[in-house]
């Protein structure tokens, strides 16, 4: 019996029994699943109907990654499967399927946010004071304390990021960025006011110098008008007057012809 993907063989919604209408067909054949597991990277090919080719991933050790709040994509490492909500069969045996949830090593997103936000990630602060450190060096050791002692992790890069006496300061993270923004806001403030002073006095000066220009014009003009104003304040009035005595005639006439 192969593996099937037809309905023909399950019972109703009532739970009653079907009869076969028909025999298996080629296009509702199911095949083996891959279980994908981490390690060395290794793909079979299968030839399905029609001559094309599926791949089948049956280990894989690295992924394509995103950080959506920063939408940043990087190829990471895959270290192991920290939960998977179908089957614990899968979360313990290591196995890559659909909507598992995956430990990666965060290094490719740690460069890109240093260059990018010049702050490193995963920076951190011990909380035990070296005083209380140089205290316990001095007290002697007892069979009691192997037992309590924790187990070191093994060596990796994010092992000293696990360890408890470790953690992240978010909070300190946040305020340098609040303190990067304001400070790039005000470099691009004082900017603006720069580029604006030196505009206002770009136009004062262009103004100062038109003045100047205008001036000197006048200057020259009113002499001019000095040198000639009286030959041409009597030329003007005396043609004025001869023409004028005609215009007066005309119009007396017109006057009599309307009386008439």
């Amino acid at each position: 019996m192969g593996i099937s993907r037809d309905s023909a063989h399950k019972r109703r919604l009532t739970g009653g029994r079907r009869k076969p209408m028909r025999k298996k067909r080629k296009y509702e054949l199911g095949r083996q699943p891959a279980n994908t597991r981490i390690g060395e990277k290794a793909i079979s090919r299968i030839r399905v109907r029609g001559g094309s080719y599926k791949y089948r991933a049956l280990r894989l050790d690295y992924g394509n990654f995103t950080w959506p709040g920063e939408a940043v994509t990087r190829k990471c490492r895959i270290l192991r499967v920290a939960y998977n909500a179908s089957n614990n069969e899968l979360f313990r045996t290591n196995t890559l399927v659909k909507s598992c949830i995956v430990q990666i090593e965060a290094t490719p997103f740690k460069v890109w946010y240093q260059k990018y936000y010049n702050v490193t990630l995963g920076k951190v602060m011990e909380i035990e004071e070296e005083g209380d450190d140089k205290g316990k060096k001095g007290k002697a050791k007892g069979k009691g304390d192997k037992d309590t002692k924790e187990k070191p992790l093994a060596k990796s890069k994010i092992a000293k990021y696990l360890e408890p006496k470790y953690k992240i300061t978010l909070r300190q993270w946040k305020k340098e960025l609040k303190a990067r923004k304001a400070a790039h806001h005000a470099r691009e403030e004082a900017t603006k006011e720069a580029q604006e002073k030196a505009a206002k006095e770009a136009k004062a000066k262009v103004k100062a110098k038109a003045k100047e220009k205008e001036s000197k014009t006048k200057g020259k003009g009113a002499g001019a008008k000095g040198a000639g104003g009286a030959k041409g304040a009597g030329g003007a009035k005396g043609a004025g007057g001869a023409k004028g005595a005609p215009k007066g005639k005309g119009k007396a006439k017109k006057k009599r012809d309307t009386t008439t």
